[in-house]
């Protein structure tokens, strides 16, 4: 069972990939159940501002200057041979009195225009101005928190920590579910929630801190500042930065408009058909947070061969969990929101938003190989041109479309632009970082993108959305259908995939339930 490249799969993703896919599956288990929890107990509105608050986090990448990036592939080259102790330990230091003092000024920032947003931005009708001006402020501590807790998580990435990471997330999140609960059935106050999940935040960031010290060894003190260690690597920083920033931009410009001129309420619908889609996202990110490490450390080797393998790994494995998802929630989006959330208004309004978005994030995952490949090169130059490029079109034309169509029309630009930029830019990023994983890349993409929009069309003959509404048990069964369909024929066309999963089972099978036990 190997890849493309003849290299075996399982080996090749190996316990990161999985502890990755179990964290994943954990999240996406658990917003399977909050989500309509939050809708039911705390109002659509109160769902509105935790759609606002991931905007809030998204903007705070606007300060990150790449270092959170950069850290991750200085310790994948620490790894390597490439520093000694004292020099990794002064640069981590001194970019975390950067990440700190960043985060305060956010957090204060947010504090100041706390009053602007509650009383001028948002169209809140059910809750009061009062809950809503401290909720902001909570959202600030909560954002510059949980941004910090990235830093750390991302030093741990890039020491091949992602077992460890995946464990301790799904640790909290039992902890953060359990008290959550409590605080839904007996204080459902949307100030409380917060509360509770400023606490469990700062939690975090202090356990990873505490972690990352600890892996790295007492012999490397994270502690120092260094002016001469930010010019070093503010070059390639800053074009970390760039690039997350223009990323920003494109994906928060809808939502930053949508939660000034929808309802409060409305716009809280918008969020949960958006937190639906990026369940795409979540089903690809572990395939990066295992294998970016590797590619960094072939790189610095120099090591081309490894580099075009574990592109054409990632590119292949991104296909088969991300587009059956991403198709079966473009096939039947009324019936997964109906399913899931029981709310009809949902269902009704945003079943397109949630189709567009969700083809949107499909094509956004099949852009990642290239990007893993130029942050492993450290060559950043062609994806800050395509960025800049993209975001001269983007804001006018979302800005236009979300105030003409509202959320319809920001969802529409949103998919239209990642497949424009799939099939025109990156091949002209891989044409120059690595010409020979080109050809066989295009080949891949295009075929099975192909056969499975075949499928799609065969089966959108039968209509198989025209159920929803009617019964959540009836339309989770459509989904489950629709997506068994776009699986299989996946797998069919990644003979290898199929074979290495089968393996991992089993290997897992045997790992959990011994020989003895299971006679």
């Amino acid at each position: 069972m190997t890849s493309p490249a003849g290299l075996p799969l399982t080996s090749r993703l190996g316990h990161n990939a999985i502890a990755g896919y179990a964290g994943t599956f954990f999240s996406a288990v658990l917003n399977l159940v909050f989500v309509p929890l939050y809708v039911h107990f705390l109002g659509a509105e109160a769902y509105g501002l935790v759609g606002f608050m991931a905007a809030l986090y998204a903007a705070l990448t606007f300060l990150d200057v790449g270092l959170s990036a950069t850290l991750s592939r200085q310790l994948a080259r620490f790894r390597g041979g490439g520093y000694t102790a004292g020099e990794i330990g002064r640069l981590i230091g001194t970019f975390e009195w950067v990440f700190v003092g960043l985060a305060i000024a956010f957090a204060l920032g947010v504090f100041a225009f706390s009053g602007y947003f509650a009383h001028d931005w948002f169209k809140a009708h059910a809750l009061n101005l009062n809950s809503v001006r401290l909720s902001v402020c909570l959202m600030g501590l909560i954002v510059a928190a949980r941004w910090c807790g990235s830093f750390y998580r991302s030093g741990l990435f890039g020491l091949e920590q992602i077992v460890w990471v995946n464990g301790f997330g799904i640790a909290l999140s039992l902890f953060y579910s359990a008290m959550i609960l409590v605080v839904l059935i007996f204080w459902p106050d949307v100030r409380l929630f917060f509360a509770c999940q400023l606490l469990v935040s700062v939690v975090e960031l202090f356990v990873l801190r505490a972690r990352l010290q600890a892996s790295l060894g007492k012999g490397v003190p994270i502690r120092g500042f260094s002016v001469q260690l930010l010019r070093e690597h503010g070059s390639f920083s800053l074009s970390v930065a760039l690039i997350s920033s223009l990323w920003v931009v494109v994906m928060q410009t809808a939502n930053l408009v949508l939660s000034k001129i929808l309802p409060l309420a409305e716009f809280g619908y918008f969020s949960v058909a958006v937190a639906a889609a990026y369940g795409v996202t979540l089903l690809y990110s572990p395939i990066g947070q295992s294998l970016r490490p590797r590619m960094t450390f072939h790189a610095a080797r120099g090591d081309m061969r490894s580099l075009q393998e574990l592109v054409l790994l990632v590119s292949q494995v991104t296909f088969v969990v991300s587009a059956p998802v991403a198709l079966t929630f473009a096939l039947v989006p009324r019936s997964l929101l109906y399913s899931w959330t029981g709310n009809s208004a949902i269902s009704s309004q945003m079943g397109t938003v949630l189709a567009l978005y969700a083809l949107g994030y499909l094509g956004a995952a099949l852009v990642t190989p290239s990007s893993y490949l130029q942050l492993a090169l450290g060559n950043l130059r062609l994806q800050i041109i395509g960025r800049i490029a993209v975001v001269i079109l983007h804001v006018p034309i979302v800005i236009l479309a979300t105030l003409s169509y509202g959320a319809w029309g920001a969802a529409l630009v949103w998919s239209i632009e990642n497949f424009v930029y799939l099939g025109l830019w990156v091949p002209i990023m891989f044409r120059s970082d690595l010409p020979s994983v080109v050809v066989p890349w295009s080949k891949q993409v295009v075929t099975q993108s192909a056969a499975l929009g075949a499928a799609y069309f065969v089966l959108l003959e039968f209509r198989p959305d025209r159920w929803s509404g009617h019964s959540r048990v009836i339309d989770g069964l459509v989904v489950l259908g629709v997506w068994i369909v776009f699986a299989a024929v996946a797998l069919w066309l990644n003979p290898n995939v199929a074979k290495s999963a089968l393996r991992t089972l089993r290997g897992l099978k045997l790992r959990f339930f011994p020989q003895h036990m299971r006679t």
